[in-house]
């Protein structure tokens, strides 16, 4: 997420903040739709399969480590 471009950050448990953002919205509705398009561009290579799949990886590396270390189990 790039802030200000395709969406916004705002620092947790801070309401005045959200209200701000919000308040950039409605006096600036001419760049809603490009932020829109902008946050869509963003994630449009993201999946659930893909997601899943680096999990699967993750653990297979992980599980492979743990299988090349030859020190004794405690």
């Amino acid at each position: 997420m790039i802030d200000g471009e395709n969406g916004f950050t705002v620092p947790i448990r801070d309401p005045e903040s959200i209200a701000d953002r919000l308040n950039w919205f409605c006096e600036n509705r001419q760049h809603i739709e490009a932020m829109r398009t902008q946050a869509r561009n963003s994630v449009r290579h993201l999946s659930w399969d893909r997601y899943a799949s680096g999990i699967v990886k993750s653990i297979e590396n992980h599980i492979s480590g743990c299988m090349q270390d030859s020190s004794p189990a405690l």
